[in-house]
């Protein structure tokens, strides 16, 4: 199977937040997941822009099939022009042989709200890794 998985960040001290995308052929989700954590890591030891982040969350996790001959959009994220608000949708279209394994539920969403607490899949620059997302 192939999984496509889209993650936010929030940078050390004030280094910018951000998103950014993987995907990985893996025999399992989990295998998948292991996968994605083990490049992160990688990348934040070794990688400019890995270097500054210090909290990975994971979005969503898309499992395929195969890779489509057509497009497919898989996420359509938008946000206010402050911020503050946002609105994401996976596989808002026709998306056969497709699924959504992992999805940012409300407790998830809860993160983007800098009083309530959240646990990120990946903590970087502290070296701890609270095992979320598994």
């Amino acid at each position: 199977m192939n999984y496509l998985a889209h993650f936010t960040f929030k940078g050390n001290n004030n280094a910018q937040d951000g998103y950014f995308t993987m995907v990985v052929a893996a025999d399992s989700p989990e295998h998948a997941l292991n996968r994605f954590r083990s490049e992160i890591e990688r990348l934040s030891k070794e990688d400019f822009f890995f270097q500054d982040k210090e909290s990975i969350y994971l979005e969503d996790i898309i499992e395929m099939a195969r890779i489509p001959r057509a497009a497919v959009l898989t996420r359509h994220e938008s946000r206010s022009n402050d911020g503050r608000d946002r609105i994401a949708t996976n596989l808002p279209g026709n998306a056969r042989g497709m699924k959504i394994l992992v999805c940012c539920d409300e407790e998830e969403a809860a993160r983007f709200d800098p009083d309530l607490p959240s646990r990120p899949f990946l903590q970087l620059g502290c070296g701890r890794d609270t095992g979320a997302g598994t």
